[in-house]
């Protein structure tokens, strides 16, 4: 018909704005309000509108939460845009109480997120979508329906650039586009923190911006999931597991600016890996000195800080390397080591852990400084100070305060000081030359026992093997330990006013945890030994020069090796101090006066495969030694400093030494300033009561081997 069959009537029409919240976000530390705007976005190439307009996301009273029912793809405009960089994180907590087929966020420049080029979406969650594409990430771990993650995703890692758009969709295409449920809550962007390095008075930072260095093939990728983490003030960046990594300088550092440049940083290890290095690169290749024509600028440029795999590449500088736990300053004139040296352009690490999952090693380097141009303070002041102790710490300690007195300018590092004033180049040669002035003051208040106990000072060296006439014959087969022996008891009228001197024989060189012992099986007097000991193996491969074998070990640990007696005595790490002087005093009361001498007590002969007296290393592994500590506490030593010839000379003056029982030498050493991993290793020596079958099935794993039962 005419079409005038019907009628409507509209009324009370009214347009206003929704009075919505707005989402609250944090942007690089600031307070952000993003305006509750609702327009759609898409991934489509083509002209689909994805978007359901009738479905609006919600957001919480306090703006920290948005969610979306039902189909919803959303974009809310930045009133200003921010830039990802390389060391951009977007961090938030997604929940999922109802899984439809993607639910994902987006940090878009434009409303097609395909067409942009970049991958700036990540998918959190859903049950039907592709796992790869060239404009969405999907995330690990993905959330699951009736799950809550919290993620803190590199997305610097994906794309970098400007973001005026933040995106929420859930995607559903089924007929209703109804169902679905998904929220994202307290939405932060934030920067990885910068690593921070001194530079004279002031300092520069890195960004966290981490690529691989060397290859791909030792890095450890994506290197998103295996980043070295830098704390929050930029002082120290830790190593988890393997990584061959370098983080470029935004403006490199040209030698010619560097000068005479020193570098200084403090490291630890708290896990064992293959090898670690740490290096001042001008490229990304891992130096190969063997062949310099690979690369103009390509020499060494890195410093080995440990070494548990040791390689035949001589690809860095070498230096002292701690255990486990044990803190080390390393101090570098790089001007001096550095061949071909063009510019400081990258902070590179390798940790390198091959072994397993690769996640094997930890440590930590902070307070990197650079100073370019490292002069003395002190050369031309004269000085002079008394330590009761001559150990590098109170020998630094005391140049310090020399330098607070001059007046010295800027942070007043003693280290340093030193650095400059004995023009080294690595932090070990002045703690050598605190040793050698400190040992050379010594000398003065020596005595050589050896040279007073026979003629032939090779008789001391057999007897501490072993050997001679002391330990293999005996007072009931006619012979006399008062008449043998009496040049020991003439000796002991030196051992509370002289420095002994420390015998120059291989099972007690290089003690390095400081500590050494006396074992004893025999006695070739009337006096019985007193077993206070159990024997669990002995390593001759550690004993090799005593045992005349290249190799072998023998096993005990069920008392099956009769009467043994062991006795030793400790004076620490530091090879400067008093401890450390008197250690000679300690192994002639042990090893000759007090257990072989004095009352004839007669105790002579070793543990088969193993010397009489040795560095804890060389001798048997077994369950407890008594002790014995000797002190000097009124000595001193006076140290003064010639300007005029740029010298240090140092004077001893030496107090009563005395003796005393320190009860067991595992608790003793337990006592001492040392490192955990020389305690660690003191444990593994002496091991306790019922601690042989521990410590046999360790040594025989070690060769692939398990006891019998």
């Amino acid at each position: 018909g005419d079409k005038r069959g019907s009628r409507s009537t509209y009324s009370n029409i009214r347009i206003y704005e929704e009075d919505r919240m707005d989402i609250k976000i944090t942007v690089f530390g600031e307070a952000v309000s993003v305006p509750n705007i609702q327009d759609d976005f898409t991934a489509s190439s083509g002209t689909n509108e994805q978007d359901s307009r009738d479905h609006v996301m919600s957001v919480s009273t306090d703006g920290t939460t948005v969610t979306a029912y039902g189909n919803s793809w959303k974009r809310f405009n930045l009133n200003t845009p921010f830039v990802v960089t390389p060391s951009t994180v977007l961090k938030f907590t997604f929940s999922m109480p109802v899984e439809e087929e993607l639910s994902m966020i987006c940090l878009s420049n434009e409303d097609n997120v395909q067409r942009n080029g970049r991958s700036d979406c990540f998918i959190l969650g859903g049950n039907d979508f592709s796992s790869s594409s060239s404009w969405y990430t999907a995330v690990k771990p993905l959330t699951k329906e009736g799950e809550t993650t919290d993620y803190e995703i590199l997305i610097g890692n994906y794309f970098t650039g400007q973001v005026n758009y933040l995106g929420f969709a859930q995607d559903n295409d089924s007929s209703t586009r109804a169902r679905g449920e998904s929220s994202w809550s307290n939405i932060e962007i934030f920067t990885l923190p910068s690593l921070n390095i001194g530079l004279d008075d002031g300092s520069f930072a890195i960004e966290n911006n981490q690529v691989t260095y060397e290859s791909t093939s030792q890095d450890s990728t994506p290197i998103r999931d295996h980043l070295m983490q830098i704390s929050p003030d930029g002082s120290s960046i830790t190593v988890h597991g393997n990584a061959w990594r370098a983080m470029p300088l935004a403006t490199p550092l040209l030698a010619s600016t560097l000068g005479d440049f020193v570098v200084s940083f403090d490291f630890v290890m708290r896990e064992v890996g293959d090898f670690f290095q740490v290096c001042f690169e001008d490229n990304l290749e891992w130096g190969d000195y063997d062949d310099p024509t690979d690369n103009e600028y390509d020499p060494k440029r890195c410093f080995e800080l440990n070494d548990y795999d040791p390689t035949d590449n001589d690809v860095a500088f070498r230096s002292y390397m701690p255990g486990i736990g044990e803190p080390h300053r390393y101090v570098a004139n790089l001007s001096k080591l550095f061949e071909r040296f063009n510019e400081f352009k990258y902070f590179a690490i390798v940790a390198d852990s091959d072994a397993g999952d690769k996640s094997g090693g930890e440590f930590t380097i902070s307070n990197i400084h650079i100073i370019t141009s490292l002069t003395s303070c002190l050369k031309d002041v004269g000085f002079s100070f008394t330590v009761s102790d001559c150990t590098a710490e109170n020998f630094l300690a005391e140049i310090g305060e020399r330098m607070a007195l001059a007046n010295c300018p800027g942070n007043r590092d003693p280290l340093l000081e030193l650095m400059a004033l004995f023009d080294a180049t690595q932090e070990m040669e002045v703690y050598k030359e605190i040793e050698h002035i400190c040992q050379s003051s010594y000398k003065s208040a020596e005595y050589d026992f050896m040279k007073t106990i026979s003629s032939e000072t090779q008789l001391v060296r057999e007897f501490i093997d072993g050997g001679t006439a002391l330990n293999y014959e005996s007072d009931s087969g006619g012979s006399s330990l008062a008449k043998d022996g009496a040049a020991i008891g003439f000796s002991d009228e030196f051992a509370s006013t002289h420095i002994l001197t420390w015998p120059k024989h291989h099972a007690l060189d290089l003690c390095d945890i400081g500590a050494a012992m006396c074992c004893w099986v025999d006695s070739r007097s009337d006096t019985e030994l007193v077993d206070n000991t159990d024997v669990c193996y002995v390593d001759m491969k550690a004993s090799r020069r005593t045992a005349h074998v290249a190799d072998g070990y023998s096993i005990y640990g069920d008392s099956s090796e009769g009467a043994v007696n062991c006795h030793g005595f400790a004076w620490g790490i530091d090879n400067g101090s008093i401890s450390s002087a008197l250690k000679g005093n300690a192994l002639f009361k042990v090893g000759f006066m007090e257990n072989l001498y004095r009352g004839s007590k007669g105790y002579v002969e070793q543990v088969p495969g193993a010397p009489m007296c040795g560095c804890m290393d060389r001798m048997p592994v077994v369950t407890d030694a008594a002790c014995t500590h000797v002190t000097a506490s009124e000595s001193v030593v006076d140290v003064t400093f010639n300007a005029a010839i740029g010298i240090f000379k140092a004077k001893f003056t030496v107090g009563t030494i005395e003796y005393e029982d320190c009860g067991s030498l595992k608790d003793h050493y337990e006592d001492l300033a040392v490192e955990d991993h020389n305690r660690d290793f003191m444990d593994s020596r002496i091991v306790g009561e019922g601690g042989c079958h521990g410590a046999i099935d360790d040594f025989l794993a070690g060769k692939g081997l398990v006891k019998a039962k």
